[in-house]
């Protein structure tokens, strides 16, 4: 029984010997080694639009081309009949507001992906109708729909009492008849800008000088 004992070890070791002879058929339950797969994920195309530094720049320069924009419809706003002295300087600034704004509407939809969902929703529920507004609002100044420029030809009347306010006979040309006219209007002049209306009678106070178109003095006018 002894000896019986220990032919069954060899017998139980053999399979777990490392020093065991191999067949030349190996066994048909063996296992063969298992490939480790590995898994790489897809990397994202990147733009030049999303350099979080290039974001900032270009984020500051939209803001700063949209300030002339908003500073005119703020002063339009307070003071509705203000303009610039220049007839010429008038029509290209309504010209340049609306290609800055252009221009910074743009770069905000090139890098529209970097801002949050509330801002997204700003930049597209109030820029495509203000757009839509720029745009037709530069094609109507292109054609000239709605244009009468008024040119000054002289300063009719002149206050004593406030010196940087006249009445001014200005020409300009009637845009539906095609015709010239003639308009008399009351400017408060500042310099860089000034304001322009059409005269009252209740507005002239103090007292006026009369002037002709060379600029000499005719009489002298007290309105109380």
């Amino acid at each position: 029984m002894f000896i019986g004992w220990l032919t069954c070890i060899p017998a139980v070791l053999l399979p777990h010997s490392l020093c065991r002879f191999t067949t030349a058929n190996a066994p048909a339950n063996r296992q063969m080694p298992i490939a480790s797969v590995v898994m790489c994920k897809r990397k994202k195309k990147t733009t030049i639009f999303m350099n979080p530094k290039l974001i900032k720049v270009l984020r500051f320069v939209a803001t700063g081309l949209m300030i002339p924009l908003v500073l005119t419809l703020l002063m339009t706003e307070i003071e509705p009949l203000i303009e610039f002295p220049s007839l010429l300087f008038n029509r290209f600034w309504g010209f340049l507001i609306c290609y800055l704004y252009l221009v910074s509407y743009i770069i905000f939809l090139l890098t529209f992906k970097s801002f949050k969902k509330v801002s997204k929703w700003i930049i597209l529920g109030i820029g495509i109708p203000a757009t839509f507004f720029v745009i037709f609002s530069m094609l109507t100044q292109y054609a000239k729909i709605y244009y009468q420029p008024h040119y000054d030809r002289y300063v009719a009347y002149r206050n004593l009492n406030e010196p940087n306010e006249f009445i001014v006979v200005q020409d300009y040309v009637k845009w539906k008849p095609n015709k010239p006219a003639v308009d008399t209007v009351l400017i408060n002049d500042y310099y860089l800008l000034r304001r322009v209306e059409s005269i009252k009678s209740m507005n002239l106070k103090g007292t006026w000088v009369k002037l002709d178109e060379k600029g000499n003095q005719l009489d002298t006018i007290q309105i109380k």
